[in-house]
């Protein structure tokens, strides 16, 4: 069983970055408020919805 997939994107290596971790592909199956606690995760989940804007204006 798997706990974390990592997803890396070529676009992301394009831009330079490394490593070149795609966070919205990426998923944790520990990202869990039960597990990391119910700030941790709010912290994590306002983090994917502004990266996940971003990426949206970018289009």
């Amino acid at each position: 069983h798997l706990d974390a997939t990592t997803v890396l994107s070529r676009s992301i290596v394009e831009l330079g970055i490394y490593p070149a971790v795609d966070p919205l592909e990426s998923t944790s199956r520990i990202l869990d408020p039960r597990i990391v606690g119910e700030e941790h995760y709010a912290v994590a989940r306002g983090v994917q919805e502004i990266l996940q804007k971003y990426k949206e204006l970018q289009d």
